[in-house]
């Protein structure tokens, strides 16, 4: 007797599917009969269930990774990602909330367009992993940064200056942007990939923000803002005290809030902890704010002349959408007060440079911080509270 297809769509976003909202009937039968026929089968084992919601979700797993289910890899390294699936969006004019999709009918239906994260080089992608955890050092522990050091100089291509991603450890902070790109970059090595890894990019950190404001919003993911507890939910729980420095917390050990998508499945600490270097966008020595176009056939920096409110401590209140700044989760207008859709979270965008940004806030930023929260520092700036995390293309 075949399994229904509603105990399958039930089981499937019971194992922690990545985009439930695209599960309908229709799509999880042919997800199934895509997996070998799965759907004719009296039972639906667990690894032929997370088959099908892989297929369905264009789920890749690179060569070498263990899949651990509900998106989630493990590299060889030890290191742990999530997938980010492709997804089509809209957003309300009003800014509260919106509608994301994950297929081209369902985006036609509804007037969603496909996020600019997901174009690579002219080229759609089905989606792209992200860090679980913010960075480590390779061999950081809980109770160590990692031999490392502090402000290290790191050589490209050398797999000893490659960062990893592990829960319940010290997150990589007090290294530059450039250092940050180097230790990413150079898992490449330790992985046997090549220009697969890199420093996560602000239009990808925007692809997160902006799923969080529609599929989440307002619940937007909480994190360590005040000294290892989320400022205005203080009871809900605290992460693991970092002890090389108070204030932070180990990496990946708040509650379950305090991940993307509300559930440990999720991306950890986007909220909070240690401020994020971002690649892809800067204002140059010119002073000229700048965004890369990843999108494009051929990917250059975009000089950006109008859209956005520069040289204010302010908070965000409303997208900027023209253009390059699509997707990219940045203020168009600002003020001391900020839009409750957006978290009031903190913006920042200076009128000298060299500069480059970070974004999500720190153990001490309170309700400054957030998935929103867009702050920068100099190039040569290496501090306790400023990390990273890298992300994967396949």
């Amino acid at each position: 007797m075949p399994i229904s297809l509603k105990t399958v769509k039930d089981a499937a976003v019971a194992k922690g599917a990545v985009a439930p909202a695209a599960l309908s009937l229709g799509s999880i039968k042919q997800a199934i009969l895509d997996a070998n026929g799965v759907y004719n089968q009296p039972t639906l084992s667990l690894a032929e269930l997370q088959a099908a919601v892989s297929t369905l979700s264009g789920q890749v797993i690179p060569p070498g990774a263990l899949d651990l289910g509900n998106g989630e890899i493990e590299t060889s390294d030890g290191s742990r990602w999530v997938w980010f699936p492709k997804y089509y969006y809209k957003i309300n004019p009003d800014g509260t909330g919106g509608m994301v999709v994950y297929t081209e009918s369902e985006a036609a239906a509804n007037g969603c367009t496909l996020h600019p994260a997901f174009v690579v080089n002219g080229v759609e992608i089905p989606g792209f992993y992200v860090a679980k955890y913010q960075a480590s050092q390779p061999d950081a522990t809980a109770s160590s940064k990692g031999s490392l050091g502090a402000n290290p100089t790191l050589t490209p291509g050398n797999n000893a200056h490659a960062c990893r991603v592990r829960g319940g450890v010290v997150p990589w902070a007090e290294i530059t942007f450039a250092n940050a790109k180097v230790a990413c970059e150079n898992m490449n090595g330790v992985l046997g990939l090549t220009n697969k890894v890199h420093l996560m990019r602000n239009i990808e950190w925007g692809a997160l923000a902006l799923w969080c404001l529609i599929v989440k919003g307002p619940k937007f993911p909480r994190g360590n803002n005040d000294s290892g507890k989320d400022v205005d939910y203080p009871g809900e729980g605290n992460g693991t005290a970092d002890p090389t420095q108070t204030g932070r917390t180990l990496t990946g050990t708040g509650p379950a809030t305090w991940y993307h998508n509300g559930a440990s499945t999720g991306i950890a600490d986007l909220n909070g902890n240690v401020w994020e270097f971002v690649d892809g966008i800067e204002v140059d020595a010119s002073g000229n704010f700048r965004i890369f176009d990843y999108a494009a056939a051929s990917p250059a920096w975009q000089t950006i002349s109008s859209g956005v409110t520069k040289g204010s401590n302010n908070r965000i209140l409303t997208l900027a959408q023209n253009g390059i700044l699509k997707g990219q989760a940045i203020n168009a207008t600002a003020d001391t007060t900020g839009a409750d859709v957006f978290g009031k979270d903190y913006n920042y965008i200076p009128t000298t440079g060299p500069n480059c940004f970070i974004r999500g806030g720190s153990y001490t930023s309170g309700t400054n911080a957030g998935v929103f929260a867009l702050n920068n520092t100099s190039l040569t700036y290496a501090h306790t509270n400023i990390g990273f995390r890298p992300a994967l293309h396949v």
